[in-house]
């Protein structure tokens, strides 16, 4: 940003870990307690503008993703259950789409239940998402009776519990998404029980 003096400018930089709960750090060349009252509102409106430029690039990256995501599972078809994956976990294909010999499972938002992308389980149990794709609040579901609700990491667990009880299943997808579709289990099945289940 400009210094208000002449050919001195003031650097800045936001970076950060922003999976899981997010920790933002600010950097600027010239100490904030050095700053003149201009220049820390030139600085913060500099990091505002950049935010809502990465939050937009972000927002159509996972509409991108989105479109994607539904060609793939229109064009899949129901999962063989004789399938190399399905058949080492001994499972049954339930809610699972296959294109080749890859195993594909629909990502759901929260709130929506809008397709928001797609992971692609190889016969080695290899696990992709598709680039740029919303995971996080995400979701798939196995249909069956609500009075208990399981929240698993993965497919496969969430196959073999449903199987066992015929439970009602979310998969979250890794073990940080758990608390995150907890707290959308809870809000629609108030009077069910959660029961979390992490590998």
């Amino acid at each position: 940003i400009d210094d208000y003096q002449p050919g001195a400018m003031i650097g800045i930089g936001v970076f950060g870990n922003w999976k899981g709960n997010p920790e933002r750090v600010v950097w600027s060349s010239k100490r904030t307690e050095s700053m003149s009252p201009a220049e820390k509102a030139k600085m913060e409106e500099r990091i505002a503008a950049a935010k809502i430029a990465r939050d937009e690039e972000l927002k159509q990256r996972q509409q991108a993703a989105a479109t994607e995501a539904t060609k793939y599972w229109e064009s899949a078809q129901p999962a063989d259950p004789d399938s190399e994956y399905l058949k080492r976990k001994k499972i049954k294909p339930h809610i699972a789409r296959q294109i080749g010999s890859t195993i594909i499972l629909p990502v759901y938002c929260a709130n929506s239940d809008s397709l928001s992308s797609i992971q692609r389980v190889e016969p080695d149990g290899t696990k992709k998402f598709l680039s740029g794709g919303k995971t996080k609040g995400c979701y798939c579901k196995i249909e069956g009776d609500a009075e208990i609700v399981y929240i698993v990491e993965g497919y496969a667990t969430g196959a073999t519990i449903a199987e066992a009880t015929g439970a009602e299943v979310y998969i979250a997808f890794n073990a940080g998404n758990l608390t995150e579709v907890a707290s959308e289990v809870r809000d629609r099945y108030p009077d069910s029980a959660d029961v979390i289940c992490g590998d």
